[in-house]
């Protein structure tokens, strides 16, 4: 598996399609106006629940980011862990560290 580079997925990861209605006090107006679709990109790593495969290869899951970065600090974690997005398949695990590292920047 190539490695997943987490800013250049952000915009694909972490966006989603917002439908905007414009409301109006005036007279004139005979009610809500639908404009287009707006993208609002939210990448908060903290938002999300996430997921990761075990040494048995079970999925585990979802967990806050704050319950995976204690365990981090504990060291319960290999180097290399790999978690993703509760959403996501698990071909699109980036490392947990990289997510972490993202948060702290």
């Amino acid at each position: 598996m190539l490695p997943v580079n987490i800013e250049d997925n952000k915009h694909r990861q972490c966006s989603m399609d917002v439908l905007v209605i414009d409301l109006s006090d005036s007279e004139e107006d005979e009610g809500p106006r639908h404009r287009d679709n707006v993208q609002i990109i939210d990448c908060d790593p903290g938002s999300f629940l996430w997921h990761y495969l075990d040494p048995q290869g079970d999925v585990q899951g979802p967990f806050s980011l704050t319950l995976l970065k204690r365990w981090n600090d504990a060291d319960y974690f290999l180097p290399g862990f790999k978690v993703w997005k509760t959403g996501q398949s698990q071909n699109e695990a980036v490392l947990l560290s990289d997510v972490l590292r993202s948060i702290i920047e």
